[in-house]
């Protein structure tokens, strides 16, 4: 919770009162203040590293009976895949599947802006 504060504290102001003006955007150019063009300042990245570090908290606190229930239900649908998958492409579409149903599995929101749940 502090980091997420932190990250709203540090986001760009409401409103520009500088008075300054800036020059036009050339046709098809970006604002200097888009994301796209300071991808290290971007909220969504920094959401996703947030989100990321819960979830591993996450999932190294559950029991593991659990973390057992979740792993199963996320392979259940990969099973009639793994034959066909080299084992790093199957640990790491487990650890995605996982990764997905455990905020579900423990009705927790997400913080990405654009996740559709």
């Amino acid at each position: 919770a502090g980091r997420i504060a932190d990250l709203a504290a540090s986001g760009p102001p409401a409103s520009d009162s500088g008075g300054a003006t800036r020059p036009a955007a050339r046709p098809g150019s970006r604002p200097e203040n888009d994301p796209e063009n300071h991808p290290e300042n971007d909220p969504e990245n920094d959401l996703e590293a947030v989100e990321d570090e819960l979830l591993r908290s996450l999932a190294d606190a559950l029991r593991p009976a659990a973390s057992a229930a979740i792993t199963a239900a996320a392979a259940e649908p990969l099973a009639a895949f793994r034959r066909r998958m080299p084992p790093s492409g199957y640990r790491e579409a487990l650890a995605a599947a996982v990764r997905r149903r455990l905020p579900r599995a423990l009705a927790l929101p997400a913080l990405r802006l654009d996740d559709p749940a």
